[in-house]
C-alpha cells in the first residue's frame, strides 16, 4: 500500500507541480524546457501555466524561469529550505490535505459544512473521500459520509493522524510545546536512566492524544493489555506526575479516564530513538531504550534474533536496538497492529531496496515465529525496521568546523541518516547529532555551531552567525549534493 504521498497524487494539478519541483531538483535546479517535456509526457503550455502558478503561490520561497536558450532554472529564495518542504507547502492547498486537518481540528463537520469550507462541489468531496477510505483500509478506519467523522478504533485513527502529519514533517513545529523535555524528567525510579525519547515524535504524538481528548474521543484498551503495567508499575505510579501538567493543555477537560493514561505511558515506546545518545551531555548509563518486562519476552526475542544470528552475529549495539524494538512492540501491537506500519512508504522502499537479503532473512523468520508474546500482523513493515535497526553506526571524530545535524524519523531511521551523513563529511567537519531531541538555542551558542542541518523545521531557533539548512524527511541526491557544497565553504 502507498502512503498519503500516493493519494495526494490523485489531485493532478499539485501531481504535475510536484513533478517539476522534484525533476528541477533531480536536475540540480536547471533542465532544458523540451527535456523536461518529454519526461513529464505533458504540453509546453500545461507546463508553462503551472510554472506560473509555482510562481504565484511560491513566491516567498523560488522562482522558475525559462530563459531564452530554452532552459529552466529554479533559484529557491530561501536557502535553508528543501524542495521537500516546498512540496508539502503545495500539499496543504489540495482538498485531500484540507479535508483531513478539518477532520482532525472539528468536533462536528457536515457534509454541507465541509462542500462550502472547501469550496469544492458534492461529488468532488464524495469522490475525495471514497479515494481517501481505499487507503484508510491499512488502518481499518474510515471516513463517515453521514457525520463526516472518522470511524474505527481511537487507537487506529490516532495512529493515522500521527502518520500523516509525520510525513509531512514540518507542519507541527517541534519546539512549540516541549513534551519531550516533561516526559524526560519523569524517571523509571530515582537514579533510573532515562527513556531515549525522539523530540520530534513525541511532541506530535501528545498533540495528536491532547487533540483528541479535546474533542472527547478516547481510547478503550483491553482489559487483558492493563494486565503488562504490573511488570513496571513503579514506572507508571511515577509517570502519572505528568497528568496536572498535560492536561494544563485541554481548556475543557478537567479528569480523564485510567485508560488514557494507560495510552500515553505505552505510546511513548513508539517515540524512542534507538540510535546511541551521542550528546555530550549524556552518557550511556543515562538513557535506556526499554522499560521493565518480564523475563519470558526476552527470551521470546532472544530465540528470533538467534534464528537470524545464524547467519550472521549482530554487533552489540545492533543487538540492543533490535531487542529492544521486538520489546516495545510486543507491547504496541497489542494495542493496536497499526503500529507496526512503516511510514513514509518511500523509506519503506528505499531500505527493502537497499537491504534485500536482510528485510527477507527477518522476514522469513517472523513467518516461521511460533510466540504467545509476539504476535505481529504487518511482518514485512517489522522486517523493515529490524533491517534499518539492524545496521552499525560507526563511531570516528573529525576537525575544525563544528555542525550539529538534527534527525527524526520513524524507528531507527534517524540512525539510517546518521550513518549516510558521516560518510558524506569531508575531513574538516566535526559532526555532533541530536538524535532524541532539539539542540537548543544555549547548546547553539555555547559551542559555537556554524552549521544546524536537520529533516525537520528548526529555523526559528537559530542564533546570529550559524547557517542552517533543512533537509526533507527522506533527502534527494540534489539535496545531499546541496549540503556537501555548504559544507566545503564553511
Amino acid at each position: 500500500m502507498q502512503d498519503l504521498y500516493y493519494i495526494l497524487r490523485l489531485d493532478k494539478p499539485f501531481h504535475r507541480r510536484a513533478l517539476i519541483l522534484t525533476t528541477l531538483a533531480e536536475h540540480n535546479y536547471h533542465i532544458k524546457s523540451d527535456l523536461l517535456v518529454q519526461q513529464l509526457s505533458w504540453s509546453l503550455s500545461t507546463l508553462r501555466t503551472d510554472i506560473d502558478t509555482l510562481n504565484l503561490e511560491l513566491s516567498q520561497y523560488l522562482t522558475i524561469q525559462l530563459d531564452t536558450h530554452g532552459v529552466i532554472h529554479l533559484d529557491m529564495r530561501v536557502s535553508h529550505i528543501s524542495i521537500e518542504y516546498v512540496i508539502t507547502l503545495l500539499a496543504q492547498k489540495t482538498t485531500i490535505y484540507q479535508l483531513i486537518l478539518f477532520l482532525f481540528q472539528k468536533r462536528r463537520w457536515s457534509i454541507v459544512e465541509a462542500i462550502d469550507e472547501l469550496l469544492i462541489s458534492r461529488s468532488t468531496l464524495l469522490n475525495t473521500i471514497k479515494d481517501l477510505n481505499q487507503f484508510l483500509t491499512l488502518y481499518q478506519i474510515r471516513i463517515s459520509t453521514k457525520n463526516m467523522q472518522l470511524e474505527g478504533k481511537e487507537s487506529s485513527i490516532r495512529i493515522f493522524f500521527f502518520d500523516f502529519f509525520s510525513v509531512f514533517g514540518t507542519l507541527f513545529s517541534p519546539t512549540k510545546l516541549e513534551y519531550s523535555t516533561v516526559l524526560r524528567r519523569i524517571r523509571k525510579e530515582k537514579g533510573a536512566p532515562y527513556l531515549n525519547l525522539c523530540h520530534y515524535r513525541t511532541n506530535l504524538w501528545i498533540q495528536v492524544t491532547i487533540t483528541r481528548w479535546a474533542m472527547g474521543h478516547y481510547v478503550a484498551i483491553d482489559p487483558d493489555l492493563q494486565d503488562l503495567i504490573s511488570h513496571s508499575i513503579d514506572e507508571f505510579i511515577s509517570f502519572q506526575k505528568i497528568q496536572s501538567i498535560l492536561l494544563s493543555y485541554v481548556t475543557n477537560v478537567q479528569k480523564l479516564p485510567q485508560q488514557e493514561w494507560m495510552w500515553v505511558y505505552f505510546t511513548t515506546l513508539d517515540c524512542i530513538s534507538y540510535s546511541e545518545s551521542i550528546n555530550q551531555e549524556y552518557r550511556a548509563s543515562d538513557y535506556t531504550f526499554v522499560r521493565k518486562h518480564p523475563q519470558s519476552l526476552t527470551d521470546e526475542v532472544n530465540r528470533l534474533i538467534a534464528e537470524v544470528e545464524e547467519t550472521e552475529r549482530l554487533p552489540k549495539i545492533c543487538y540492543d536496538r533490535v531487542y529492544a524494538f521486538l520489546v516495545n512492540l510486543s507491547y504496541l501491537s497489542r494495542i493496536d497492529s497499526a503500529f507496526e506500519i512503516v511510514v513514509p512508504y518511500q523509506l519503506k522502499a528505499m531500505v527493502q531496496e537497499s537491504c534485500q537479503i536482510r528485510v527477507q532473512q527477518w522476514f522469513n523468520a517472523l513467518q516461521r515465529l511460533d510466540s504467545s508474546q509476539l504476535t505481529f500482523t504487518h511482518l514485512e513493515d517489522i522486517a523493515v525496521s529490524l533491517s534499518i535497526l539492524d545496521l552499525s553506526i560507526p563511531k570516528h571524530e573529525r576537525d575544525f568546523v563544528r555542525v550539529v545535524f538534527a534527525y527524526q524519523g520513524d524507528k531507527g531511521y534517524d540512525g539510517f541518516l546518521v550513518e549516510y551523513t558521516r560518510s558524506l563529511l569531508p575531513d574538516h567537519v566535526i559532526a555532533e547529532f541530536f538524535l532524541e531531541r532539539t539542540p537548543s538555542l544555549l547548546y547553539l551558542e555555547k559551542y559555537n555551531i556554524q552549521l544546524l542541518v536537520s529533516n525537520y523545521n528548526l529555523s526559528n531557533q537559530i542564533p546570529s552567525g550559524c547557517k542552517y539548512v533543512m533537509l526533507p524527511a527522506i533527502p534527494y541526491e540534489a539535496d545531499w549534493i546541496r549540503l556537501q557544497n555548504v559544507l566545503s565553504q564553511l
